[in-house]
């Protein structure tokens, strides 16, 4: 599973979306939890450029499909950061807060409940960030699912990011640049 999401993330891979989305949509079925949309965490325009593409966008767009929910475009990145890779735990909390904001002010999401995908957790930090942005906005509810946890193998009952839980698949770390 290790190599398969490095392919994915930093291997020019962007046809291993649905296969992991599969993945990632058994997890979920297994929850029993229902939610309103599907959104991802958003890359940062500079990375997105050196990939080609936005992993976490892909699949979350291949889990809406798998799943037969919406996806929506929830979140932009108001600023670029580091990558978290080789950051610690506090230097990773300072380096996205504040980070995100809804897409646009008209963004609706009163009273909804979201399913934010990334590709990787590692501390919670990007997600935890992404979910408040989402709550300020007016998210009922957000959830998070991930295709690996970076420091072991985690898997918990469905819970919103607001009590602090997430969803992942596996586990691996990073490699280091």
């Amino acid at each position: 599973m290790e190599a398969l999401i490095l392919r994915f993330k930093f291997g020019d891979r962007p046809q291993l979306a649905g296969l992991l989305a599969g993945m990632l949509a058994e997890v979920w079925r297994s929850q029993n939890a229902s939610v309103d949309l599907i959104s991802s965490i958003p890359l940062g325009i500079r990375r997105r450029r050196e990939r080609g593409y936005d992993q976490a966008q892909l699949l979350a767009k291949c889990l809406a499909l798998e799943l037969d929910l919406p996806y929506r475009e929830t979140l932009v990145r108001r600023r670029e950061t580091k990558a978290q890779s080789r950051l610690s735990r506090e230097e990773r909390l300072r380096n996205v807060q504040g980070c995100f904001s809804l897409v646009s002010p008209s963004v609706d999401l009163q009273g909804k409940r979201i399913l934010m995908v990334d590709d990787v957790l590692t501390t919670g930090a990007t997600m935890t960030e992404g979910s408040r942005a989402l709550v300020a906005g007016g998210a009922m509810k957000v959830f998070g699912l991930t295709l690996a946890r970076g420091s072991g193998f985690y898997r918990t009952s469905s819970k919103s990011l607001q009590e602090g839980q997430t969803l992942s698949g596996s586990k691996f770390r990073l490699p280091s640049k």
